[in-house]
């Protein structure tokens, strides 16, 4: 096993147990270490990752990618043929595009102390669809008032 900079042993070993999972049974639980799905998703919070295929993923699904060897998950803002377009909810820009094979799974169940939120009731697929929309304006707006700043006040 070769270990770069970035990463141990137990990360890969872990990484590995997931896609294995996931394989498997189609389904992990991944433990959330960042915070840039707030304010829906919190550090610590656990949530269940199902396989889908592909044709099952909608704009506002929250989906776990893996790239540049580690797990991401992020909304799904936009959907074309060749390209996926995902973004934090906490940030204004959407992440690098990536290939639907970069998608390891679609989550359904987000773990929070002693409660579940079921993302596949129709409530909570009505609110990301809702989510995925307001988010998409979020970006075009955050591009076009980096575009005024700039014309506006030139250096």
């Amino acid at each position: 096993m070769i270990i770069d900079s970035r990463g141990s042993a137990y990360q890969y070993i872990a990484q590995d147990l997931v896609k294995e999972s996931l394989a498997t049974h189609g389904f992990a639980r991944l433990r959330v270490i960042s915070d840039s799905m707030v304010p829906l998703l919190e550090i610590d919070d656990v949530v269940l990752v199902e396989h889908a295929p592909m044709r099952d993923y909608r704009r506002g699904d929250i989906v776990v990618t893996f790239r540049n060897n580690e797990f991401i998950t992020h909304r799904l803002i936009g959907i074309t043929r060749e390209k996926w377009y995902t973004k934090g909810d906490r940030f204004h820009t959407l992440d690098e595009p990536i290939s639907p094979d970069e998608v390891v799974g679609k989550v359904t169940v987000i773990e929070r102390r002693n409660s579940h939120i079921d993302l596949n009731r129709l409530t909570w697929r009505v609110i990301n669809r809702y989510w995925a929309w307001s988010s998409n304006l979020e970006v075009k707006f955050y591009k076009g008032a980096k575009w005024l700043r700039r014309k506006l006040l030139p250096k």
